[in-house]
C-alpha cells in the first residue's frame, strides 16, 4: 500500500511539472510504475492513460485562466 501511495504522489508531481513546461512526462510514469511492481504492459498502458488524463485536465485549467492560444474549433 505504502508503494502505490508512494508511486501516486512522484506520479502527481512529474505530471505537474511537466504540464508546467508542456513535455508529456511519459518516459517517466513508466519506470515509476515498473518499479512498484506493474509489468511492463501494465505501465506503458497505465502511463497512456496518465498522459491523456494530464492532457485534459491541463487544457482545461489553461482554458480557463486565458493562456490558450488558438482557435477551440479547430
Amino acid at each position: 500500500m505504502l508503494k502505490i501511495i508512494t508511486a501516486s504522489i512522484c506520479i502527481l508531481i512529474v505530471a505537474v511539472i511537466m504540464s508546467v513546461v508542456g513535455r508529456g512526462g511519459g518516459n517517466f510514469y513508466a519506470p515509476i510504475l515498473i518499479a512498484t511492481g506493474a509489468s511492463m504492459n501494465q505501465a506503458a498502458t497505465s502511463a497512456q492513460l496518465i498522459l491523456l488524463t494530464t492532457s485534459v485536465v491541463a487544457i482545461l485549467i489553461f482554458h480557463k485562466h486565458k493562456l490558450l492560444i488558438g482557435n477551440w474549433r479547430l
